[in-house]
């Protein structure tokens, strides 16, 4: 049986180009086989095969755009396969079930409502409500759940998506760049798919949430020999016990103890949405540009796990091997420019998000300590804050309660 292979659903995600084509005519594949690898605003993800058979014919190249529901391949299916039963049998067979003659109005209303339906969108009674108050067509819309069922997110992330494209075109038409070539030679160079959708996030972000920054020292003297001292340990089990692998241990508690930290402001800006989990997203730089794949339920992960999940999704990252679900999901984000420098930056919120952790470079420094001046390892922290939801009270007790957390890592065990 000859049959089409097609883009699965993609959280709401469109456009993708296609980086790899991983099967050629001929080839047999069989189900769960990675077929194509896409490129994401964040990561690369790989496609697989809902489908085995022989491929007749491909459908996509590398550079092609393509979304969900996308043909991509032609195959014979093998004897095992399921044939898909279309949507006009369906509805031939329904009309076969109420056969003219005999039909009554109550029939004749199910089987036009089935042809509608045919033409129509899967969407509950509020998504359609909201996209009739928005004047959103929801046959533009694409959607994330069961069937390309529309969720309110989608409808969401549609009216988001357009209304930055219509910023950024304003944005572009008022501030037209001179011709720099008229004062000397100039070259381009075209920036990574990646670098663009951080580029349009980042503007997005900072547009729309009020960013406030506290900044806040730890003294990581004690973690640190702490950290040497079983640095052999942590090796012998996969892992390097790195200065941020212990912050993220110290973020987790804090969120527990401050719930504001790891909630969203709701659309509509009249409550907050508490989440009842813990995901730490954590920036990663790779040759495209910042990544930001993300620790699921990193609360219930010992300091060794930590390091060997951080390691892990960091050269997945890097690798371009990352899944959706790998760099979605985060409630709480941290950037570190640990291993490059610095005394301190303003993160920009990751949203949904309301505050991001920024870690700069340990530098060493004297501190009064018991009438004394000694020599510390000194850690500097930067909380940016989303000032709708968190205010600086809040900031500065939060940061302290990291820095403490540092400062001590016996409170870990608690």
């Amino acid at each position: 049986m000859n049959t089409e292979v097609v883009i699965p659903q993609l959280g709401g995600l469109v456009n993708l180009e296609v980086i790899d084509v991983l099967i050629k005519e001929g080839d047999f594949i069989e189900i769960g086989q990675p077929i194509l690898i896409l490129e994401t605003d964040k990561a690369s993800m790989e496609i697989v095969s809902d489908k085995a058979g022989l491929i007749q014919k491909i459908l996509v190249t590398k550079g092609d755009k393509v979304s969900a529901h996308y043909p991509i391949l032609h195959i014979k299916e093998n004897d095992s396969g399921i044939p898909n039963v279309s949507l006009g049998a369906q509805r031939d067979e329904l009309s076969e079930q109420l056969p003219l003659k005999k039909q009554t109005m109550n029939e004749v209303s199910l089987l036009n409502d089935f042809a509608q339906s045919l033409k129509t969108v899967y969407a509950g009674p509020a998504v359609r409500k909201l996209a009739r108050e928005l004047d959103v067509d929801l046959e533009k819309v694409l959607g994330s759940g069961t069937q390309g069922r529309i969720t309110l997110d989608d409808l969401k992330k549609y009216v988001r998506d357009h209304q930055l494209i219509k910023t950024e075109k304003l944005a572009t038409e008022l501030r037209l760049l001179p011709d720099f070539s008229q004062w000397g030679a100039i070259a381009e160079k075209k920036l990574t798919s990646i670098r663009q959708k951080s580029a349009q996030t980042m503007s997005a972000n900072w547009q729309n949430i009020p960013h406030v920054t506290h900044f806040e020292q730890a003294n990581i003297t004690e973690l640190d020999k702490f950290r040497l001292a079983h640095q052999q340990k942590a090796l012998d089990q996969g892992a390097k016990l790195t200065p941020l692998v212990f912050v993220i241990k110290a973020v987790t508690a804090a969120l527990k103890e401050y719930p504001e930290f790891n909630s969203s402001l709701a659309s509509c800006g009249t409550h907050l949405i508490m989440k009842n989990y813990i995901n730490i997203g954590v920036a990663v730089e790779t040759q495209e540009g910042l990544v930001v794949p993300v620790i699921h339920h990193a609360d219930t992960y010992s300091l060794i796990e930590l390091a060997i999940k951080l390691q892990d999704l960091s050269l997945l990252a890097r690798q371009r091997r990352l899944s959706l679900a790998q760099h979605q999901g985060q409630t709480f984000t941290i950037s570190s420019l640990g291993g490059l420098g610095g005394v301190g930056f303003t993160p920009i919120i990751n949203w949904p998000d309301v505050a991001i952790l920024g870690v700069s470079k340990k530098q060493q420094q004297p501190v009064w300590i018991n009438d004394n001046w000694v020599k510390a390892e000194i850690l500097p922290l930067s909380l940016s804050y989303d000032h709708r939801v968190i205010d600086g009270a809040q900031a500065a007790r939060f940061s302290a309660y990291i820095a403490h957390t540092l400062e001590d890592i016996r409170t870990l065990l608690l």
